[in-house]
């Protein structure tokens, strides 16, 4: 008899394939990685993980296409024991078994605990049935299985063998360590390398040869693109370049953590390319082997810049980059096109996925939730990439951003991958947060890189619309030639600019809005837009939400921002006066409020933050971008001693997957609910697309790849509205959306979704 794992595939080949592919990663990270694997571990799970297929009921189903009644087809878990049984026979330690079991137990799914029957004693009527049919089905080819898996299984085809090893598997787990991140790191390393390893194996995915990347790639690019420095901001850039890549150059050794805290505007985007550059070439001298660098930011609204920027360098410096992009630089977030080129041809769709999914790239763009929720998440979509983590270099551009909450967390989660994966960090911010702060600091002196570029006034007496639509307009009157307004709520700023958009047009200013509240599409060409005014030097006012303030690179003259965290605050000061034409820009802190009187901050950004940011308003009325840095400071020392940190690192110690599964950087909203808006032709035909060929189509996997081909373009068209705006819209499998011949009904073309209608009437603030 021949055993098939896939159609055509002999179940042996793909086994051997998969162990071989794990080792075959592991081996150059196998003098970084301080995890309890080794050689021998790795090929026991690769072999172990699809025994469940040498079943009759499986070889049926791949033949049929039918599944058992009883779900006998199923081969997790029997191969998840039988990894375990082999483990165990080797020697390994229990916690190494149990691991083993875990990785195998979930390579079709997400992370969980389970040992196939609730009853600790193992009397489950199930479970006995289910290993009753499966070990006599076993028994029948025993030989022709041990010869060909190299190993006698007649020892382990006992129920009375399950019954006990499941006893001991489930001990083990409950005596994990409390303060111990190894089991977690060896579980996710492992689970990792074999469902990426499998999925490879099986689609025949050839994985490309690591590139080189000279560590000079940023210093060529400098002197091509920035051949002298006009004015001072751009020679405090430059100074500030060479005092980073000094201070680096002097290390003899790399610390595990690295900070470059400057002001905004300093062009750190390519100072941390070529901090990380000259650290992969001393570790690849030192440990021969060649760290990926992956750039995290908080956004995907500043990833396409950041990448255009790298793109630039790397087209600029590399010969033969453009033949094969994909394996030199990669965009990975949800809203990224799937593709990878080699040789100047595109891999097909379903092998892209696998390669763009696990990061085999030199330099990764991404999110901060797609790496956080890899190393602190179950779902399998993002772990396969985790072992292509050990021994990167990891930059967190705007760390800031990561919520306070999760700080004792993701500290605890830095010192052991840097300890025991080999995993260099660098944090990048303007305004630094202590979340690290033991971290070694390469700007030698922030004040000295401080331009003098914008003042923050607090203004708390402006509470109402009127209030604010008097100082920005006195602002227009005086001539301001650019104007931004950021308000902290959708309705607040919709109510806005709809109050002053005429106004404005009047004394001749170009009046624009920005929210989420838009689709995505019209909100990256009107950013393009802006941008162009601006450098044209042309009238321009702004509302807009939180969406402009970090990385966002836009340059107004003055700025008004509602009341906010104080880093928000400094992050919108960001965006004024950002290249010095003027003398001091002026940002101005409003504390607007709802018809109850409540503070709308509190309402996005909870009572807490808001108190905080007053009262340092309170005392410090007027601040100087001189001052920024010193008063963050206070901001952020306040924030620790009044949050609780969350536990997730003591879920993720006890193996608590449940609990670790709820980790997420995005908030839940259940009171919202997404909505496809048909706004031109454009949009329609890919809304039919999308039904016609993703939700009408039956076959699941052709499904995904269909999905896969359009997401970009469908999310290009999607937001966000609270589930109430729409309960009269069309739905289409589930999905809401807005059709073209009733667009101005439910879509504004200036503001977006229209929600008066849905609220009760149109909220002020």
């Amino acid at each position: 008899m021949v055993f098939l794992s896939h159609p055509g595939r002999p179940l042996i080949g793909h086994l051997k394939g998969v162990a071989d592919l794990m080792i075959n990663f592991h081996t150059p990270l196998s003098e970084i990685v301080s995890l309890p694997v080794d050689e021998k571990f790795l090929r026991i799970v690769g072999m172990g993980h699809d025994f469940g297929k040498y079943t009759t009921f499986f070889q049926e189903y791949l033949k049929s296409g039918r599944r058992d009644k009883n779900n006998l087809h199923r081969h997790g878990e029997l191969g998840a024991y039988f990894t375990a049984w082999w483990l165990e026979r080797e020697g390994y330690d229990p916690l190494q078994v149990l691991i083993g079991y875990l990785a195998v137990l979930n390579h079709h799914g997400a992370l969980k605990v389970s040992f196939g029957c609730d009853d600790p004693d193992f009397d489950c009527g199930d479970f006995r049935y289910r290993w009753g049919r499966w070990l006599a089905d076993l028994k029948e080819n025993t030989g022709l299985i041990s010869e060909e898996i190299g190993v006698n299984i007649g020892f382990f085809l006992s129920f009375g063998t399950i019954q006990r090893l499941g006893r001991r598997l489930m001990k083990t787990h409950l005596n994990v360590c409390e303060d111990d991140l190894t089991p977690y790191f060896t579980v996710a390393y492992v689970f990792s390398l074999l469902i990426d390893a499998d999925k490879k194996d099986a689609s025949g995915t050839r994985i490309p040869g690591r590139k080189g990347l000279p560590k000079d790639m940023v210093e060529r690019y400098r002197r091509e693109r920035f051949k002298e420095a006009k004015n001072e901001i751009n020679r405090k850039r430059n100074r500030l370049y060479n005092d980073v890549m000094g201070n680096l150059k002097s290390l003899e050794e790399i610390p595990p953590v690295l900070s470059i805290n400057a002001p905004t505007g300093m062009g750190k985007t390519l100072v941390n390319l070529s901090v990380a550059l000259h650290i992969r070439h001393h570790l690849e001298k030192g440990l021969g082997y060649r760290p990926r660098i992956i750039y995290s930011l908080p956004f995907t609204s500043i990833i396409d810049q950041t990448y255009e920027v790298f793109e630039d360098v790397f087209k600029t410096t590399l010969k033969g980059y453009e033949d094969e992009p994909e394996s030199y630089l990669l965009k990975h977030h949800h809203l990224a096109e799937i593709t990878y080129r080699r040789g100047g041809e595109e891999e097909p769709l379903d092998r892209a996925l696998l390669l763009v999914e696990s990061w085999e790239s030199e330099v990764i763009i991404t999110t901060f939730v797609q790496l956080l929720e890899t190393v602190i998440g179950t779902r399998n979509a993002y772990l396969k990439k985790f072992h292509n983590m050990a021994g990167s270099i990891v930059i967190l551009d705007e760390v800031q951003n990561i919520d306070v909450k999760y700080w004792e967390t993701v500290r605890k989660v830095m010192d052991f991958m840097a300890e025991n994966l080999g995993v260099k960090f660098i944090l990048s911010t303007a305004t630094k947060p202590m979340l690290y702060p033991e971290a070694y600091e390469l700007v030698s002196n922030y004040d000295s890189y401080v331009v003098p570029r914008t003042v923050v006034i607090s203004k708390p007496e402006i509470r109402e619309e009127s209030d604010l639509k008097s100082i920005v307009l006195n602002g227009l009157e005086r001539g301001a030639s650019s104007y931004m307004v950021v308000l902290n709520t959708i309705n607040s700023s919709v109510s806005f600019y709809n109050f002053i958009k005429e106004e404005a047009r009047r004394l001749g200013y170009e009046s624009l809005y920005l929210s989420t509240n838009v689709v995505p599409f019209h909100r990256q060409g009107r950013i393009a837009w802006i941008r162009r005014m601006l450098e044209r030097g042309e009238k321009v006012l702004l509302v807009s939400t939180q969406v402009v303030e970090a990385g966002v690179d836009l340059d107004f003259e003055e700025v008004v921002r509602d009341i906010g965290p104080l880093d928000s605050i400094v992050q919108v000061a960001g965006r004024c006066n950002r290249n010095a034409r003027a003398d001091r820009g002026k940002v101005s802190v409003v504390a607007l409020r709802d018809g109850r009187g409540r503070l709308l901050s509190s309402l996005v950004y909870g009572a807490v933050l808001t108190d905080i940011s007053l009262k340092i308003l309170e005392k410090h009325p007027k601040i100087y971008e001189e001052e920024f840095h010193r008063i963050t400071d206070e901001y952020f020392s306040i924030i620790q001693e009044r949050t609780a940190q969350s536990e997730y690192w003591k879920h993720m110690c006890k193996l608590a997957y449940e609990e670790v599964g709820r980790f997420s950087l995005i908030e839940e909203r259940p009171d919202y609910v997404e909505v496809f808006v048909q706004t031109d032709e454009r949009a329609k035909e890919v809304w039919n697309r999308f039904v016609e060929e993703v939700l009408k189509e039956r076959e699941l996997n052709r499904r995904r790849l269909n999905y896969l081909k359009l997401r970009r373009k469908v999310r290009s068209y999607i937001i966000s509205v609270p589930k109430v705006c729409a309960t009269r819209l069309p739905e289409e499998g589930d999905i809401r959306y807005v059709p073209l011949e009733e667009l101005t009904t439910y879509y504004d073309p200036d503001t977006g979704f229209r929600r008066k209608d849905c609220t009760g009437g149109f909220e002020v603030w």
